[in-house]
């Protein structure tokens, strides 16, 4: 009797919702995932004003009204994907700084070699669309801040490592976009099927040959940098892992709204609803400590500003 009291339940629980067109294509991935990957392919095949919402649903095997449930709009769906295409280099990049100030080498060299690794692993070598004109749009001011962050990044730390090896002192914005260049080389490579895995370290030394290094510098980089990366990667699995158990993934939740009753959306007034379903003025982070604060996502609804707030970021007042 139990046993088919449990079977019931565990029928009942998949019947959950409305149904799918076509089963999945891929039974192991979340339903937002899956529309991120579909979008993905969409978009790098004909462009974001060819690709519609109806497009990507089909593609996925939902109704279109589903969609809504997970993203806005392709405008969001676009959003959320440039952004994975940056974000988690600048995360790393934000420990690797500090880290590294005894030998910037090899954070440069290190910073290169995580970010060709999100690039590379961006679906559908997302990154082409990077010059499209809608990007540069209101809707994408978050991913394109962020990608200049991770800019200012590369000059901080190639100033420094040319500084430290040679006593050159470089103009900062200049090689911040020119490492930048060297790096997003990947794209091209993707689309244009000459990328091998190996070119990875060669890329990361072309950064430290284009600020001067010599050889030597570059050979010492190349065997410091992984293990420095290592370290830096695993603060930010602990970090997360801290985050999880501060935040269990069911009770956390953010919205933009003037308060816990109204559900009306407006700039600059941005509330976070936590674990405890109790709607904090975002002002009120600033009393958390920096690894919960690393681990706070604030995400927008369409026409809205994201950001995520980091250890060493200013808050924005509500």
């Amino acid at each position: 009797m139990a046993q088919a009291r449990g079977a019931s339940q565990d029928q009942h629980r998949r019947r959950v919702g409305r149904p799918r067109l076509r089963p999945a294509s891929n039974a192991g991935a979340a339903p937002r995932e899956e529309i991120l990957d579909a979008a993905a392919e969409l978009f790098a095949l004909q462009g974001l004003a060819a690709t519609t919402t109806r497009q990507i649903a089909d593609r996925v095997g939902i109704r279109q009204a589903s969609l809504y449930y997970y993203f806005a709009g392709k405008d969001d769906i676009l959003l959320e994907l440039l952004t994975q295409s940056v974000r988690p280099s600048l995360q790393v990049a934000a420990t690797l700084e500090s880290r590294c100030s005894g030998d910037p080498a090899n954070g440069l060299y290190a910073l290169a070699l995580i970010d060709v690794a999100t690039l590379v692993g961006a679906p559908h070598n997302i990154a082409t669309l990077y010059l499209m004109p809608e990007v540069q749009g209101e809707e994408y001011a978050s991913f394109r801040a962020e990608r200049a962050e991770l800019q200012s990044v590369y000059g901080r730390l190639g100033r420094a490592a040319a500084s430290a090896a040679t006593g050159a002192g470089l103009d900062e914005v200049l090689t911040a976009a020119l490492i930048m260049q060297v790096v997003e080389s990947v794209i091209q490579m993707r689309r244009s099927g000459i990328w091998r895995d190996d070119y990875a370290h060669e890329i990361a030394a072309s950064c430290l040959r284009l600020i001067g290094l010599d050889s030597d510098a570059v050979a010492r980089a190349r065997v410091g940098a992984p293990s420095l990366l290592n370290d830096v990667l695993g603060d930010l699995r602990s970090r997360a892992r801290r985050r999880d158990a501060y935040f269990p993934q069911r009770g956390f939740r953010t919205r933009l709204g003037r308060g816990a009753g109204d559900r009306s959306a407006r700039p600059g007034r941005i509330l976070v609803s936590v674990a405890s379903r109790r709607a904090m003025p975002l002002t009120s982070a600033r009393n958390l400590p920096p690894w919960l604060r690393a681990a706070l996502w604030i995400r927008s609804r369409r026409r809205e500003t994201a950001c995520l707030i980091r250890a060493d970021a200013r808050l924005p007042t509500a």
